[in-house]
């Protein structure tokens, strides 16, 4: 019988694709690498195992329960794959929580300055760069740490390519000469990225700027981009929704975050 390791490690390209398989497999390996549950036997795992892996991680990482249902779904994975395979009868029962209803936030301006200045001064000062693309892109992370492999520039460098999204989908990210100059001091992302170290300084970040507030999350940032798209520049939901790769607006609506200033100028134009 295979162990857990020897398993996700030899099936995964079976088992994720696109930007899904470097997070997924990850997972895995923390999984994995947790009271060295990677050297079990595939068929030796129960349900209090698991519950005890997402008890620590969920702590550890002061991780929301929608990021605890990617670990859920990434290991949940790996079982179902085994069974289809025949190699087990039956896997652990893992149940997804159900989610919130999103983060209710956006980043203020003062909390943007003390990000970058935070990474800016960090082991890894490249990590500023990243904040500042999501900032200007609404990048997610997971296609940031792909600049330079299978996210490119055009040769024209009007575009930044991304391949097989979330969604499933190609798209574009318009580039400006700010972004070009961030793509290119980052370079190949992979080369340098480690999501441990990454996850270790946000930590403290989130500790240094916004002490106990579990919404402080790197992906609060495309909100933040979603948010100043509607409230500061006026732009229309469906455009908002074709930048950031949504194939529906009601998945855009949840990210944009409606501040007190713009209901205030709606309101002083409807009573004109």
């Amino acid at each position: 019988m295979q162990t857990f390791r020897q398993f996700f490690v030899a099936e995964a390209d079976d088992l994720w694709h696109g930007i899904h398989k470097e997070q997924a497999f990850n997972k895995c390996m923390m999984f994995s690498n947790f009271k060295r549950y990677g050297s079990k036997p595939l068929d030796s795992f129960t349900v209090i195992e698991i519950r005890e892996f997402l008890s620590f991680i969920k702590v550890a990482r002061n991780i929301s329960e929608a990021t605890l249902n990617r670990y859920r779904a990434a290991i949940k994975a790996v079982f179902r794959h085994a069974m289809d395979l025949e190699l087990i009868t039956s896997s652990p029962r893992i149940k997804m929580s159900k989610e919130s209803g999103g983060r209710p936030r956006s980043f203020s301006e003062d909390e943007l300055v003390k990000i970058q200045d935070f990474f800016g001064k960090s082991r890894e000062p490249k990590i500023k760069h990243l904040v500042q693309l999501s900032m200007f892109t609404g990048m997610r992370l997971g296609e940031l740490v792909l600049i330079g492999t299978t996210a490119f520039l055009t040769p024209d460098k009007k575009w930044l390519r991304l391949v097989d999204t979330k969604n499933g989908d190609d798209r574009d990210v318009a580039m400006t000469p700010k972004t070009i100059e961030l793509i290119e001091k980052v370079g190949v992302v992979a080369h340098w990225f480690r999501h441990r170290i990454f996850y270790d300084l946000w930590k403290e970040c989130r500790y240094r700027v916004a002490k106990n507030d579990k919404y402080f999350v790197f992906h609060v940032l495309r909100h933040t981009y979603a948010s100043t798209l509607a409230n500061d520049l006026k732009i229309n939901t469906l455009v908002i929704a074709s930048m950031m790769g949504h194939r529906s607006i009601v998945t855009t609506q949840k990210y944009v975050h409606v501040n007190a200033s713009a209901q205030q100028d709606i309101a002083k134009q409807m009573s004109r």
